[in-house]
């Protein structure tokens, strides 16, 4: 009972606080266009089991804490306009999360013969990085963080691999962190950003199959039960409270 009352919890939990996912390719991939779910984990699997997955020669795979839909769009100029331009893109906004997405980096390099790099995503870090290989890259970004060093971030692998395959995406935010100050000049170069209209506003899928499925147990069952119990308590009667007092009796009281 105690189990159910809290997968029904988790799965509230993360219905409530959905991810939103935008993907683009340098190369035509009409396939990425055509995926359509409520679940982040799915979305991906399916992106990395099609079979022309590793004809890229980087895929960079990116996320970010706490990020939203809202802030998706409102923010990151620069990574939409790349979306619109691109040859195929994705672009889900409201998906329910289960697990990291990049926990799913590893089986995709060994797959596609590429190497795995979990680059750093402090502009003043260093790294080697062989372009002649195909290369399965990861960024983990904070919450907080400067949009413009995210652009500029996977601009470099962009340019770096002219066939490559982008993911970016939410997880939940682990903890609130303060700034760190003013942004560092970095030792990575690529274009500067482009502000441009974010995307078009998308209606919010509040009613998700995670969320319909959690109100289901949480109303459907757990509530019909506690209701039970507690009528069956109050249905308890105390011994005391039903049996009435009786005073002496009348031969008593003639005596």
């Amino acid at each position: 009972m105690l189990a159910l009352v809290l997968f029904s919890l988790v799965s509230l939990s993360s219905a409530l606080s959905p991810v939103p996912l935008l993907g683009y390719t340098s190369t035509s991939f009409p396939f990425l266009e055509s995926v359509q779910t409520n679940d982040q984990a799915t979305a991906i699997n399916t992106i990395f089991d099609h079979e022309d997955i590793c004809s890229f020669d980087a895929i960079i795979l990116a996320t970010q804490e706490a990020l939203h839909a809202t802030k998706l769009k409102s923010t990151y100029s620069s990574v939409v306009d790349r979306y619109r331009s691109a040859e195929s893109g994705i672009h889900l906004p409201y998906l329910s999360y289960s697990v990291s997405p990049i926990e799913q980096a590893a089986d995709l390099a060994v797959r596609c013969n590429s190497k795995l790099l979990h680059a750093p995503t402090t502009e003043d870090a260093s790294f080697a990085l062989d372009v002649s290989q195909k290369h399965v890259i990861t960024l983990e970004f904070e919450e907080i963080v400067d949009p413009e060093t995210v652009d500029r971030q996977l601009a470099t692998f962009m340019h770096a691999f002219p066939s490559h395959l982008t993911l970016f995406t939410g997880v939940p935010g682990r903890s609130r962190r303060q700034s760190t100050g003013a942004k560092s000049s970095g030792s990575i170069p690529a274009p500067d950003p482009t502000p441009s209209a974010p995307l078009a506003p998308v209606s919010y899928r509040v009613l998700t199959p995670t969320l319909i499925f959690s109100f289901g147990i949480v109303f459907g069952l757990v509530v019909p039960l506690v209701y039970i119990a507690i009528s069956a308590l109050g249905g308890i009667k105390s011994p005391v409270s039903n049996s009435s007092y009786k005073g002496p009796s009348a031969d008593k009281k003639n005596r």
